[in-house]
């Protein structure tokens, strides 16, 4: 239970700053959408895809391996090989992320004419040094999420993010609305955060000169074999997933040359539907160094419980925004980004659909992570890749970004069934019976919000419509305060669709012992009087429904 009450502690955390960033994204991709063209932002993401390929192998699988030894160590308290790992991080990674982005700037013309897109080549060689900044920022991240700072590090996601929106308008209004703006602020939000994770780093440090050191701490020269060739194999895995989510975009941009824009209609629709994950993305975030610390410590027993609790909340907490999206994902599309990137809805089902089922089976691929079962993941990594290049090479052609999405969505299948068959071999993996209860909630709620779709939208039209400042009529006046009460109509649309599944979960008594104890646990930090906790034990435990009294 320990373990447990710790994956809600740092969820919590997680959360909080998955909120605070996922919305500070969101305003930043409204922002550039009303501000430059589709042609730039597609410009602009065609080139950060392709700048994602190459920062894999910039640091010869060096954040890579510190992602799995950093919290392995900890847990093994092998402080000695610890300190030496970070030490070898930084060292090598800075060094050779800085080889590669100079390398990068260098063929930045052959490769934009590679790609069949040379117009992007001053942006190519601009945002090159990404490469640098982002070694930096993930070594600072992982080293202190490796250590259990899960404040310290959301607080630097967090402000990087603020910082982006901020340092984008600024330089929208300085140096004027173009993509070489919108390069500039996002290289100073990476730039400019740097300094607070070095500084979070120092204070870690600082208290490790009271710790003992083992014995048999592995020389330089072993200790740099031992993580270069464990990263490599990492990186190929990396690498691939990584190719997964970028050769869409790149794809896109090299088939559909005369219609670059349309990688911006479909990074958004993409960037939509990751909001469906805010709440699976602060447990899975929580989860692989807890998993990586309990297979260390041998506590097998735990760490199965741990994945059933980890995938039923994953299932629980999404399926409201799921719905959402679903059923009125291409009018939030027009809404938020205007009424040219509607035409990305079917994309946007798709890749919800597909990020759903991806997030649930995540928990098994980190157990393989944890296992050191880098045979599994690369087998996996390259079927889905494999698949989603063949796919994209033949549907885009044919469906243009609607063919992307059905590629992505046939890939996280691939994934996903295999992760379920690995699990299934190694393992003895069997669903958990909890999981069935929260999709059936879902599926009931989602039917009750399909028949209604239709007088829902109408509806919501006619009193958007009907909205008039003063005799403004069709002024600027007009459409925000139009657009902010569809926005107030859909937050009480969601409102209501919560309450739905939130009464059915009730019904089915889906909310078990762990989740109770747990939500308790966190009552008692935070003060709440007895009483309370205890009727909040009685509301979840739902006996006071006619039909689950005994």
């Amino acid at each position: 239970m320990k373990h447990r009450s710790r994956l809600v502690k740092g969820s919590f955390w997680i959360l909080a700053s998955q909120i605070a960033t996922k919305l500070l994204s969101f305003l930043y991709t409204v922002i550039i959408a009303r501000l430059l063209t589709e042609d730039q932002i597609g410009s602009f993401y065609f080139v950060l895809s392709i700048l994602s390929i190459f920062y894999l192998f910039s640091d010869f699988g060096l954040v890579s391996s510190l992602s799995r030894y950093v919290p392995y160590l900890s847990a093994r308290e092998e402080i000695g090989k610890l300190k030496k790992t970070i030490k070898l991080g930084y060292f090598g990674g800075i060094t050779s992320t800085f080889l590669f982005f100079i390398i990068v700037f260098l063929i930045a013309g052959p490769l934009s004419d590679l790609l069949g897109n040379p117009a992007v080549k001053p942006i190519l060689e601009m945002m090159s040094i990404w490469l640098f900044l982002k070694e930096i920022d993930d070594l600072n991240h992982i080293v202190l999420f490796g250590r259990d700072k899960i404040r310290e590090t959301q607080f630097l996601t967090v402000s990087q993010a603020f910082l982006k929106l901020v340092l984008t308008v600024i330089a929208f209004y300085a140096f004027g609305f173009s993509v070489e703006s919108l390069s500039i602020s996002f290289l100073l939000s990476f730039l400019l955060v740097i300094p607070f994770g070095f500084y979070f780093i120092f204070l870690e440090l600082k208290g490790w000169k009271k710790l003992k050191v083992e014995k048999d701490v592995p020389g330089f020269f072993s200790l740099t074999k031992e993580l270069v060739s464990f990263g490599m194999v990492m990186t190929m895995v990396g690498f691939l997933w990584t190719l997964v989510q970028s050769i869409d975009k790149i794809m896109i941009g090299y088939f559909l040359t005369d219609t670059i824009g349309d990688v911006a209609v479909y990074a958004f629709a993409i960037s939509l539907a990751n909001l469906t994950l805010i709440f699976a993305s602060a447990i899975s975030g929580m989860f692989f160094p807890i998993v990586s610390g309990l297979y260390g410590k041998g506590e097998i027993n735990e760490l199965n419980k741990t994945i059933v609790v980890s995938m039923k909340w994953t299932i629980m907490s999404s399926i409201p925004i799921i719905l959402m999206m679903f059923l009125f994902g291409g009018d939030l599309l027009s809404l938020f980004y205007g009424p040219v990137y509607k035409k990305g809805s079917l994309v946007l089902i798709l890749f919800v659909f597909g990020l759903s089922i991806q997030a649930v089976f995540f928990f098994l691929n980190s157990v393989f992570a944890a296992m050191r079962r880098l045979d599994i993941e690369l087998k996996i990594a390259l079927a889905v890749t494999t698949s989603n290049i063949l796919l994209n090479a033949i549907f885009i052609p044919k469906f243009g970004i609607d063919g992307a999405a059905i590629a992505s969505l046939i890939a996280f299948l691939v994934g996903s069934l295999l992760a379920w068959y690995y699990s299934r071999k190694i393992l003895n993996f069997k669903f958990p019976k909890e999981i069935f209860k929260p999709l059936i909630a879902g599926l009931f709620a989602f039917f009750i919000l399909f028949f209604l779709y239709g007088p829902i939208l109408s509806v919501i039209d006619k009193i958007v419509f009907n909205i008039q400042i003063g005799s403004s009529q069709g002024q600027l006046l007009d459409e925000v305060a139009q657009k902010a009460t569809k926005l107030v109509l859909f937050l009480i649309l969601f409102a209501f669709s919560a309450l739905v599944y939130f009464f059915t979960l009730l019904v089915l008594k889906s909310f078990g012992e762990d989740e109770i104890t747990i939500l308790e646990a966190g009552l008692r930090r935070v003060k709440v009087p007895a009483r309370y906790i205890v009727f909040v034990r009685q509301f979840l435990e739902a006996d006071y429904l006619p039909f689950h009294k005994k």
